[in-house]
């Protein structure tokens, strides 16, 4: 049956997990889950409230690096689970959403839970905000096709949500297995060299280069060592987002902290600073009012590496919006790029390296804890005290109240066992 093709190919695809909450519209397809634990033929389902179940498959991926799956009924957990769908969209988060439909002979007869155009009409209201992340499956014989464009969704980092009729996937199919693609991204090699020529020129201008490391990188393990051999190169003050700061594993001189909503004051005075004089090298884009205010960025010239495609903060499809001066994408994966302009610049810019003085940094003062009442708690002391606590690979969120402007400003550097990630654009996570 399609309920069976369905749960195959979610365990093809490296899904183990899958939450939500049973129900008449997809209990046909829950048949073919192991409540239990995962197996070679049917991913585990696990049951959790509707809310909490669209927030699973962005925190099971940021911890995993794997894929994860909400799997709700017809009707009113939609509601529900949008939170969780809105948060992996901005995030650029690959995560994917089951939800069933109403059954083919009752959509326009008033069923509970009418999710039809006469009712909710919930397809076109989450094709309104999601647009070509929506994939429904009107009859079985759409199945593999919308199988294969869910697959090529969840490689480019997008959030997939798959519409299903529950009776459509009752029906018997005999279908191939889809695989995830796992083509190389390209490698954009005259692009490097361009860059690379470019920012030659710059530092023998004296021109100040300022790196600055997004979501993209932060999401990554293994960016660390890279961005701060690339800042020590280019000699460049590096400043973050708070979720881009995940991709640092220490500070070092040149690290200046995060900006925006709770960053560090130093940080936010380089970054206020910026202007037409200067270049910027973004690893990712984060762009929106919790870092830069929703105000353009004011360089003379930006970089930025990024394997996004359609990003969220597109728009003409192009980043260039956010930007006072002309910005250029080079699109591809960020690890191969940026190894490959290290090695390009270590040979370009040897002796320019040398010449350069070394920059300083003024670094932000110790926190000071004020004086507290008796039924008072000091977010400073808090943090330090938990930091030495967290097992390794532990992940943390900051909460929707002043924790999320108080936890980054404290913590420049949070504990190495830890990764600490906001949905900054919807605020909606810790509900």
């Amino acid at each position: 049956s399609g309920n069976a093709a369905l749960a195959a190919t979610l365990r093809e695809w490296g899904i183990e997990q899958t939450y939500g909450v049973t129900g008449g519209g997809i209990w046909h397809l829950l048949n073919f889950f192991d409540p239990e634990r995962p197996n070679e033929a049917a991913p585990q389902f696990i049951t959790i409230n509707e809310y909490i179940a669209g927030f699973c498959p962005i925190g099971h991926y940021l911890c995993n690096h794997s894929l994860a799956a909400a799997v709700v009924t017809t009707g009113a957990p939609v509601k529900f689970l949008n939170a969780g769908m809105s948060a992996a969209r901005f995030m650029g988060i690959p995560a994917l959403y089951i939800i069933s439909l109403n059954n083919t002979q009752d959509q326009y007869r008033y069923p509970m839970q009418d999710v039809s155009s006469n009712g909710t009409n919930i397809i076109q209201s989450l094709k309104s905000e999601f647009s070509h992340h929506v994939f429904p499956i009107e009859t079985i014989d759409q199945l593999p096709e919308q199988l294969s464009k869910i697959a090529v969704n969840l490689e480019n980092k997008k959030p997939a949500i798959l519409l299903l009729r529950p009776d459509a996937l009752t029906r018997p199919i005999s279908m191939s297995s889809i695989a995830l693609s796992t083509q190389a991204l390209p490698t954009q090699n005259t692009m490097i060299n361009k860059l690379t020529q470019q920012l030659s020129q710059h530092l023998q201008q004296s021109d100040r280069i300022i790196i600055y490391v997004c979501s993209e990188a932060g999401y990554q393990d293994e960016l660390s060592s890279q961005i701060i051999e690339l800042s020590e190169i280019l000699q460049s003050p590096v400043v973050c987002s708070t979720n881009g700061l995940n991709a640092l594993k220490h500070d070092w001189p040149l690290h200046y902290g995060t900006i925006g909503l709770g960053g560090s004051a130093q940080a936010q005075t380089l970054w206020d600073s910026m202007n037409g004089t200067d270049v910027l090298l973004c690893i990712g884009l984060d762009c929106g009012e919790y870092e830069v205010q929703c105000r353009p960025i004011n360089a003379k010239k930006t970089w930025i590496l990024s394997s996004a495609t359609n990003d969220y903060v597109f728009q003409d499809d192009r980043y260039q919006a956010h930007f006072t001066h002309k910005a250029k994408l080079i699109a591809g994966n960020i690890n191969v790029h940026l190894r490959l302009l290290i090695e390009q610049l270590k040979n370009v810019n040897s002796e320019i390296a040398a010449q350069l003085p070394q920059k300083k940094t003024d670094r932000n003062p110790p926190y000071k804890a004020e004086p507290l009442k008796s039924n008072c708690v000091c977010p400073y002391q808090l943090l330090t005290a938990l930091s030495p606590l967290w097992p390794k690979n532990s992940i943390a969120f900051d909460d929707t109240c002043t924790f999320y402007r108080d936890r980054p400003h404290i913590m420049e550097i949070a504990h190495p066992n830890v990764k600490w990630f906001n949905e900054s654009h919807g605020s909606s996570m810790g509900s």
